[in-house]
């Protein structure tokens, strides 16, 4: 699979409550904000979901845990 991403930056989106880890790979953040609503609403925990960034700059990856303010924010805007 080919997976192409705009300004070096795409984002993954962590299910820790499935038996297997599973996670999704996103372009954009608005995206992984519905994906995290989709499973809010099938009664997810917000502590088994962890949503990242991951930044490619000068040579090297850059991983950033988002933090839940700025999901809560983004799911107000839905």
């Amino acid at each position: 699979m080919e997976f192409e991403v705009n300004d070096n930056t795409f984002y993954i989106l962590v299910n820790n409550a499935e038996k297997i880890n599973k996670m999704t790979v996103f372009d954009s953040l608005q995206p992984s904000i519905k994906k995290v609503k989709e499973y809010l609403r099938q009664g997810l925990d917000s502590d088994n979901m962890e949503l990242m960034s991951i930044n490619y700059k000068d040579d090297r990856f850059e991983i950033k845990s988002i933090p839940w303010n700025i999901i809560a924010m983004e799911l107000i805007k839905e």
